[in-house]
């Protein structure tokens, strides 16, 4: 990976962190985008041996300090899917677009039930629209950051 390159990765996983920790009104908290795990797993997918579990961590703990959740809640969601994504990396990588949306889609769909059971273990009720909003978008999400990063890294 030259500098230049890991140099934009850590601009898409600030951009990332910035827009999940963004404060959206009351009305529209339900439509906030999973960008940090779409990012990481998009990264992954494209630099396994260098973007792995111990970035996964990092970046969750970050995201628990900058949203004021209990530390290591997005850690462990992170590092799990992100263990996953590694499993298949390389299937996952000759499967079609939406395919991989698909498949990303899934895991942020395991992302959001980890983070709705520990959730519901330490007393929090979530409306359960905020569960499936992300999972949907992702899907919609991924194919067109998926160009846009792309494009982003070889320029």
């Amino acid at each position: 990976m030259r500098t230049r390159g890991f140099g934009f990765i850590i601009v898409t996983f600030i951009i990332a962190l910035l827009l999940g920790m963004m404060k959206l009104p009351e009305w529209a908290v339900w439509v906030r985008l999973p960008w940090v795990p779409v990012v990481l797993l998009f990264w992954v997918l494209i630099f396994p041996q260098q973007i792995g579990l111990g970035i996964a961590w990092t970046l969750g703990i970050i995201l628990d300090a900058l949203n004021g959740t209990l530390i290591g809640e997005h850690a462990l969601g992170l590092v799990v899917i992100t263990f996953l994504f590694l499993r298949f990396y390389r299937q996952i990588r000759m499967f079609p677009m939406m395919q991989q949306a698909v498949i990303v889609s899934v895991l942020i769909a395991v992302y959001q039930a980890l983070l709705f059971w520990i959730h519901s273990m330490i007393g929090i009720s979530l409306d359960g629209r905020l569960f499936w909003f992300p999972v949907f978008a992702t899907l919609i999400l991924w194919p067109g950051l998926c160009v846009f990063l792309k494009d982003g890294r070889y320029s």
